[in-house]
């Protein structure tokens, strides 16, 4: 079948991107660090990389409306090769922060599954399966193959330490960049052989009323949520390396455990009975994962606590995709997905305030992070929660 095949190329760029985005996330405050930047410096930068990349969530359902998904996939992943090949050759803020930008990675979560998605992949999954619960299967396929798939980019990583033997310490950060500007290169290519069903029709510029009452009440929660996590997530790999002096090897095992506990809980996403339990009940317990984070003051916990961290996101992100294009008609599938990010994307430019935040006290990003998302997921069911006959 024409879903079938789509579906398979569209998991294999899915590894790619996941090697790509997972590298270039965690390296990227550890890389800014080697060059000389404080943490005060580095989390102002995020705040530009994520007003940045709001644009392009804007630019991204604008587009996939109106011209298809499989387009839009392939715009995202070219300039996530053109912006590992920038970090690979600049030392300079401003090309960094641009570069991050373009690729979709500056100011988002260091978590191991955000290669499953990217702009336009959960709304191609939607247009090529009708069935909620086909799409909930689905979705959770891409989340495992996108955690599982991470672990490469976080061996990437490890390798930092063998290649700066070599090439010095920015050297290693390059060459790796260098190297994942390839893989997402590939990704392109293999989004080309994908088949995508005709767009239907669109009926508003961008959402219709009902359909922006739904995604106004995602949105919100996401809102709050994304402020827990814009403190807490984007700066952790420093947090690591700062208080219990991890080195990038040790932080690259911490995230490939994560995301493989991401990948494995993702597949049980389906077997909860109403998405919009499942999604804002994991979303409170990440939150309250960050704050037991804070206070456990020894480094071994915080890791093993971010890998239950992780199990607890996995099985929530499937499901909260699903939510979105419940409540949608299907010209709208790519507008709902950049919409419901947006806030959060935006929300997490509060990354600014993680680097001032460590600088005063060590519980404070990830204690205070942790609150706000716990805040969400409760948000979450009670703005949804009478919508929850339409999400199953």
């Amino acid at each position: 079948m024409l879903e079938e095949k789509a579906f398979r190329f569209l998991s294999i760029s899915r590894i790619l991107r996941s090697i790509t985005l997972s590298y270039s996330t965690l390296a990227l405050p550890l890389y800014m660090e080697a060059l000389g930047y404080s943490p005060v410096i580095i989390g102002l930068s995020f705040l530009g990389m994520t007003v940045s990349t709001v644009s392009l969530l804007l630019f991204y359902s604008y587009l996939g409306d109106r011209i298809g998904y499989r387009f839009v996939l392939i715009i995202a992943e070219s300039l996530l090769t053109f912006s590992a090949i920038l970090l690979a050759y600049t030392s300079n803020l401003s090309i960094i922060i641009g570069a991050a930008s373009l690729g979709g990675f500056g100011g988002q979560g260091a978590g191991g599954m955000r290669g499953g998605f990217g702009p336009g992949s959960s709304a191609l999954v939607a247009s090529l399966y009708k069935e909620q619960k086909e799409r909930l299967k689905r979705i959770s396929r891409l989340t495992f193959i996108g955690g599982i798939s991470s672990i490469a980019g976080t061996g990437l990583l490890s390798l930092h330490g063998q290649l700066s033997i070599l090439e010095g310490n920015l050297g290693a950060f390059r060459i790796l960049y260098a190297a994942s500007a390839c893989i997402a290169f590939a990704s392109a290519v293999i989004l080309s052989f994908i088949h995508e069903p005709q767009r239907p029709k669109k009926r508003s510029i961008i959402l219709t009323r009902q359909s922006s009452l739904f995604v106004s009440k995602i949105a919100l929660s996401n809102f709050a949520s994304g402020l827990g996590i814009g403190l807490a997530i984007p700066l952790l790999p420093l947090w690591f390396s700062v208080f219990y002096n991890f080195t990038p090897t040790q932080i690259s095992v911490v995230f490939t455990l994560s995301s493989l506990a991401s990948a494995v809980a993702s597949l049980f996403s389906s077997r909860f009975p109403s998405p919009i339990i499942s999604a804002s009940l994991t979303r409170l317990i990440n939150g309250l994962l960050l704050i037991a984070m804070a206070f456990s003051h020894l480094g071994w916990l915080s890791a093993l606590l971010y890998i239950f961290r992780g199990m607890s996101a996995g099985i929530g992100a499937p499901s909260r995709s699903v939510v979105t294009l419940s409540g949608i008609g299907e010209d709208e599938f790519g507008a709902a997905s950049s919409i419901t990010a947006i806030p959060t994307r935006l929300a997490m430019g509060i990354s600014a305030l993680s680097g001032y935040l460590m600088l005063i006290s060590q519980e404070l990003p990830l204690a205070l992070g942790g609150v706000l998302q716990a805040a969400g997921g409760a948000l979450y069911y009670r703005l949804l929660k009478d919508s929850r006959t339409s999400a199953k």
